[in-house]
């Protein structure tokens, strides 16, 4: 049961992830302002993409890992943790505070996966009854 709490706060985890990584993307072309410096970075992403795919892909295949053992969901559920509100404080300092129900809709997997991953950490530092 743990383990496919841990899986599914992982998969509710990607939508923020992503979106927090196009913005950090979108804030570094705006303030670059230099066409040649974006077509050079541009190059420079092309190389390193097989590189840093693979690293993420390892990175994804240890976080699913991580829900077969206790010790490792423990850890991996921390980072998570963290990863998440890193996002959530990313997007929202970009975006600003939603404004309508719609739009507070976004972030609702993000806090459901934060609560699930919280869940995990919390019930494992509870003390158990007698």
């Amino acid at each position: 049961m743990k383990a496919l709490a841990y899986l599914v706060g992982l998969l509710l985890s990607a939508p923020v992830l992503a979106f927090a990584l196009g913005v950090l993307a979108l804030g570094h072309a705006i303030a670059t302002r230099n066409v040649f410096t974006l077509l050079y970075q541009l190059v420079q992403v092309f190389a390193w993409a097989l590189p840093l795919t693979a690293l993420a892909a390892v990175a994804l295949v240890a976080l699913v890992a991580c829900a077969f053992f206790p010790r490792g969901r423990l850890a991996g559920a921390g980072m998570l943790v963290a990863l998440n509100v890193a996002a959530l404080v990313v997007v929202l300092r970009a975006t600003g505070l939603p404004r309508e129900g719609g739009e507070a809709l976004f972030f609702l997997p993000t806090v459901v996966a934060v609560g699930l991953h919280g869940t995990l950490l919390l019930r494992r530092h509870r003390p158990r009854a007698a």
